[in-house]
């Protein structure tokens, strides 16, 4: 059996990497990081509905991605995953991917997509590395 503090440890680490990663790039969206967001020097953080729709992308394609990081016990594309991790992860992200494009008020462009994918991209290696 799996030592509970060992598991319970390793999820907590990844979870609180994973949750400065999104705090990083929710700081970092009126820096140029998404277009749609000016600086906000009422509130001194972005508080528009664009923001939210990016924030909101970004934490959901950050959550599938981190299932590759917690399944594998070294690195995650050394250990492939099952067709049908690739496939729920892979609609899931394609689902809130259009979400954000079409359904949202005050929809993010495909560039700012782009943007957030990348991000999330880099981030799911850093995170690998890191456990």
């Amino acid at each position: 059996h799996a030592n509970i503090g060992v598991v319970l440890g390793f999820s907590l680490c990844l979870g609180a990497m994973q949750s400065l990663a999104s705090l990083v790039f929710y700081l970092s969206m009126d820096n140029g990081l998404i277009d749609g967001i000016a600086p906000h020097d009422e509130a001194g953080y972005p508080t528009s509905v664009h923001a939210q729709n990016a924030i909101w992308l970004q934490v959901s394609i950050a959550a599938e991605f981190l299932i590759f990081a917690a399944r594998a016990p070294g690195l995650f594309f050394l250990s492939r995953p099952s067709n049908e991790l690739l496939v729920s992860t892979t609609l899931g992200n394609i689902v809130a991917t259009l979400l954000a494009l079409y359904a949202f008020a005050d929809p993010l462009s495909w560039s700012e997509v782009g943007t957030i994918w990348l991000y999330d991209i880099i981030v799911l290696f850093v995170v690998d590395f890191t456990k």
